[in-house]
């Protein structure tokens, strides 16, 4: 009797263990950001390919990402030039277990958007880094506001997030109407974990779940790493852009087999050069070029990793994908350049009229070239036209030159009859 009331008693835990858990509020104010977790036992990954938004019935485009940290994935939502109404939010594509079985149901919840204007926006929504990393906030009334910031947040790791440049863990803000301000953070000594930074004003209040991957000793002591281990850029729509990092083995022994993958998130946007490094020699290092594409408005976050043995590695990853050129040529690209100068990459500076054969890395004091220096494709183009316009030049002079010197002098009767012989 007790071995069947005990199984009884786990058959109806089963469905609240296997529950998925979609924990997004009803009603948001303009211009709010939607922070939304999800939990559940996820049989395929979660990805941006998977969200859509939904105006009462028609599909709308939105500014999100989703990411998973730990054990639960993350979603932000911006609702900045949204209007008020009816939204839902739904994820498609994916098999999740739904009580004891596997299901591939799409996962739907409403919600709306109030005539109310929100205090103020926070971008991102969530954080996943290796660095320092920055938050950027906007007043989206019109008097001041003044937004208290808070990292001592509890959490299950003790590790420590400052607010720079005081190095405090509690900060006033002021903000004036309209105003956008990065805040810049920063942390301490501990092993990788899940932070929460607060972020309030009179009548709104954010939780911003930040990962830190990397443990302190690891970022002091690293000899197997990838430079930068944090790159933020933003791209031009329907246009191929490329960088490099720099993967380095400062060990005293090779490394065999290293693998490098994507996270899901950036797949479909990202391509890497190589996926398999067979040897990797000690005190050296190699370039491995990103390739970013999308032929549409968004913002994708992940990571690369690296992975030789025991040894995990990874460099955090934001693009921005836009179609608004003047906004792109506005963004500062940082942190997008290493810590080490060109020399300690082994690379070289290219003069002025030289150009690079591979993705150039920014180094500390200048832009690197891992490869070989050729002439660029404008001092190329230049030389060319040089060259045809001397020739066209040449061949007008060779013509005259020929056509003048063989006209022969007209006859003049005088000289002849004065007994003058004819030319």
């Amino acid at each position: 009797m007790k071995k069947f009331l005990f199984l009884l008693f786990i058959l109806l835990l089963l469905p609240q263990i296997f529950a998925l858990e979609f924990d997004i509020k009803e009603n948001f104010s303009q211009g709010e950001t939607i922070i939304s977790k999800i939990s559940g036992t996820f049989i395929s990954p979660i990805t941006n390919a998977n969200v859509f938004f939904y105006r009462g019935h028609i599909e709308i485009p939105m500014d999100y990402s989703i990411s998973k940290i730990e054990e639960d994935y993350y979603l932000y939502v911006k609702t900045l030039g949204k209007s008020s109404g009816n939204y839902s939010v739904s994820i498609k594509g994916i098999q999740y277990m739904k009580g004891s079985e596997v299901s591939n149901e799409n996962i739907t919840r409403n919600f709306s958007i109030t005539e109310q204007v929100a205090d103020f926006s926070v971008e991102p929504g969530f954080a996943i880094v290796s660095n320092d990393f920055y938050l950027q906030f906007q007043n989206l009334q019109e008097n001041q506001l003044t937004l208290e910031i808070n990292t001592e947040l509890a959490s299950s790791s003790a590790r420590e997030i400052f607010i720079l440049p005081e190095l405090s863990k509690t900060s006033s803000i002021p903000l004036k109407s309209g105003q956008i301000k990065k805040i810049n953070f920063h942390f301490g000594e501990g092993l990788p974990a899940k932070k929460f930074i607060e972020i309030k004003s009179g009548n709104l209040s954010y939780e911003i779940p930040i990962y830190i991957f990397t443990s302190y000793e690891e970022s002091k002591t690293k000899s197997f790493g990838i430079d930068p281990s944090t790159l933020v850029l933003t791209v031009l729509t329907n246009k191929q852009e490329k960088r490099a990092v720099y993967l380095f083995n400062e060990g005293e022994e090779d490394l065999q087999n290293i693998s490098l993958s994507l996270s899901d998130s950036l797949i479909s946007s990202m391509n890497i050069s190589q996926s398999k490094i067979e040897n990797l020699n000690a005190k050296s290092g190699i370039q491995i070029e990103l390739s970013f594409f999308s032929a549409q408005d968004k913002k994708v976050e992940g990571s690369l990793r690296a992975t030789a043995g025991d040894k995990v590695i990874s460099s955090a990853i934001a693009v921005s994908f836009s179609s608004n050129s003047s906004l792109i040529s506005n963004v500062t690209q940082s942190p997008s350049a290493t810590s080490r100068t060109c020399v300690e990459l082994n690379g070289t500076i290219c003069a002025e009229n030289k150009e690079c054969d591979k993705a150039p890395i920014y180094a500390k004091d200048n832009v690197c070239c891992l490869g070989n220096c050729g002439d660029s494709a404008e001092s190329s183009t230049g030389r060319v036209i040089a060259i045809v316009l001397t020739s066209i030049i040449l061949i007008g002079i060779g013509f005259f030159y020929f056509k003048y010197k063989k006209t022969k002098k007209p006859i003049n009767l005088l000289e002849i009859a004065k007994g003058k012989p004819k030319p």
